[in-house]
């Protein structure tokens, strides 16, 4: 990642990434904290993935969840949020 903020100089980029550990912590470090966002295909991946545990491992469930995620996903307040996950 230095080498990668070397390179663009003076330019600042968002890094989307897949939560892993190790460039959640290393992105505060190298960039500022608002150019690191999470990539909202891979948390849905790991939130039907962590449903399946707790029973919804039918394809028909999978969707549900899948669906229910993404509509809070794209949602841009709390209050919509929460309107959009008990409709």
């Amino acid at each position: 990642m230095t080498v990668l903020r070397e390179c663009l100089g003076r330019l600042k980029p968002l890094v989307m990434s897949d939560r892993n550990q190790s460039l959640l912590a290393t992105m505060p470090q190298v960039f500022e904290k608002e150019n690191h966002a999470c990539c909202v295909r891979h948390l849905t991946e790991t939130f039907v993935g962590e449903a399946g545990k707790l029973g919804s491992r039918s394809n028909a469930s999978k969707e549900l969840v899948r669906e229910m995620f993404m509509r809070v996903a794209y949602t841009p307040t709390v209050v919509g949020m929460i309107v959009r996950w008990r409709n």
